[in-house]
């Protein structure tokens, strides 16, 4: 019975199989970064490679931005990995189930979409839908809030 409680040695082979918690996490942050930055990365080369032929490459990028321009209903799903990015780093937010927002606006213009969100602390996220995901370009703070970070 001792020897049934004993686990045969590994071989090399199997320990490189098995990734450690880190090594996930770093993957999984690495191959989050490349889904968000493909359609981007997918833009600049359409330029690089249609420049020559002006009218191809305004149809080519109008088509792109249509066809990937995020759902407006999607920035649920944007804040909820935001949600998710603070909670990795400050565990006390782990108690909350979403982040806690006081008013979503978004408004649709075909090629890309605008939104603000004003979060319960009054911080506004000014965000725009495009290229298949949704990008913060600014962030205004309230005048309270800032007073506190000077």
């Amino acid at each position: 019975s001792h020897g049934e409680k004993q686990r045969p040695a590994k071989s090399p082979s199997e320990d490189i199989t098995v990734l450690s918690p880190y090594s996930k996490q770093v993957l999984r942050k690495f191959w989050n970064l490349v889904r968000k930055f493909q359609l981007p990365i997918g833009l600049i080369l359409l330029i690089v490679y249609g420049w020559r032929k002006p009218m191809v490459l305004a149809i080519n990028t109008l088509l792109l931005l249509y066809s990937t321009r995020p759902d407006p209903y999607s920035i649920y799903l944007f804040l909820q990995e935001i949600h998710q990015g603070k909670v990795q780093q400050n565990p006390a937010l782990w108690k909350e189930e979403v982040i806690q927002t006081r008013k979503v606006d978004t408004e649709d213009y075909k090629f890309f979409s605008i939104g603000t969100v004003e979060l319960k602390d009054r911080t506004v996220l000014h965000v725009i839908g495009i290229l298949g995901n949704w990008w913060i370009y600014h962030v205004s703070y309230d005048k309270r809030v800032e007073q506190l970070y000077l």
